[in-house]
């Protein structure tokens, strides 16, 4: 079974007295359906079925390549889960009742997206 190590490190020196410098770190074994680092055009005239329901949970990995507009990370509801601001990322876990979709604000928008099925 294949595996994904998700890391995520924050770090600073000036935004207090103290200095900020911590890191949150998960390896979790991954089970198919699964998406690996693609880019991929996401329109703003309809929401484009990311994955379906049904599916296994998931980490979901949405960064915006965009500078302008801004993406809505959607369940099969079209409930907003997330928005990915232009230049910003997101990494949330996803539910498998919940499906996701992906539809940008004002324009098409190039994402650089993946998901992991966790099982």
């Amino acid at each position: 079974m294949a595996s994904v190590k998700f890391r995520l490190g924050i770090q600073s020196s000036t935004t207090s007295s103290d200095k900020l410098d911590f890191s949150v770190e998960k390896h979790t074994p991954v089970t198919t359906p699964y998406m690996s680092l693609a880019r991929l055009d996401v329109l703003h005239t309809s929401a484009a079925v990311f994955q379906g329901t049904g599916n296994p949970d998931c980490m979901l990995y949405v960064k915006n390549l965009d500078s302008t507009n801004f993406i809505e990370v959607l369940n099969n509801a079209n409930e907003v889960m997330s928005i990915v601001l232009p230049n910003m990322f997101v990494l949330i876990g996803v539910p498998a009742t919940a499906g996701i979709k992906l539809q940008a604000d004002t324009a098409t928008c190039k994402v650089e997206a993946g998901f992991w099925s966790i099982p």
